[in-house]
């Protein structure tokens, strides 16, 4: 083993929805750089109930590779859903996300793994939030107000929950959510880190915005499913239901 990669393997997982002509560029970059970066790796791709050819795309790069693993959601389940499956299907001592547009870059995994040190979860922050749509900015800025108005001592600290990161393994099946939709989900994961004293740290990472094409997140019904589910497990901590 190299002594200059990084010697904890890692598991990366990117969920798809209708991006045949993104999944091979994303994953052949991936594979070009971690193979420098990681002695142990996996990229679990999740097929998000696509429409198109992905599917088939991915079938293909995993034959192509083994350290490619495919999950397929029939239907389309969501972003929230499509993370948690992949995290539950990891093999690798530490999980982190990414989309296959790739707003967090390859390079810069293997920087921030390094610098999460003994923290149980690293939360990377974006540092702009360049070609969102209306509906994603509004999302956003409203999830971000609600969660800190209902939530102050569990976000304190933190700005942007909603976009990559690491975990490690071992604590997932611990603090697994309720939620499933796209923007409360990763959150109510921290929280319940929080809750239960693991070491959440943060670090703020450039945002690479995706430069054709337009993602699935940032639906009307996207921002009320978030919203229903932070209501949701503000009104179970009031109860007493989450410790």
């Amino acid at each position: 083993m190299s002594e200059d990669k990084i010697q904890v393997s890692l598991s990366l997982v990117i969920p798809v929805y209708n991006e045949a002509n993104m999944i091979a560029p994303c994953v052949y970059r991936c594979l070009s750089v971690m193979e420098k970066d990681f002695d142990d790796f996996e990229i679990i791709l999740v097929n998000d109930g696509s429409r198109d050819s992905s599917e088939n795309v991915m079938r293909s790069l995993a034959a192509e590779d083994s350290r490619v693993r495919v999950l397929n959601n029939y239907l389309n389940l969501n972003v929230g859903i499509s993370l948690l499956r992949g995290f539950m299907a990891s093999h690798k001592a530490v999980v982190v996300n990414d989309s296959v547009d790739l707003p967090l870059a390859p390079e810069d995994i293997a920087v921030f793994f390094r610098r999460m040190g003994g923290a149980d979860i690293l939360v990377l922050e974006r540092d702009c939030s360049r070609g969102y749509s209306f509906w994603r900015h509004l999302t956003s800025i409203l999830n971000r107000v609600l969660r800190q108005g209902l939530f102050p001592f569990l976000s304190a600290g933190f700005y942007d929950v909603n976009f990559a990161q690491f975990i490690r393994r071992e604590i997932l099946p611990s603090v697994l959510p309720f939620s499933r939709s796209p923007s409360f989900t990763p959150a109510e994961v921290i929280f319940r880190a929080r809750l239960q004293g693991y070491s959440v740290k943060t670090e703020r990472v450039m945002y690479y915005p995706r430069t054709s094409g337009c993602g699935a997140f940032g639906r009307p019904h996207d921002m009320i499913w978030s919203f229903y589910d932070t209501l949701r497990f503000r009104l179970l901590l009031w109860l007493g239901k989450i410790k």
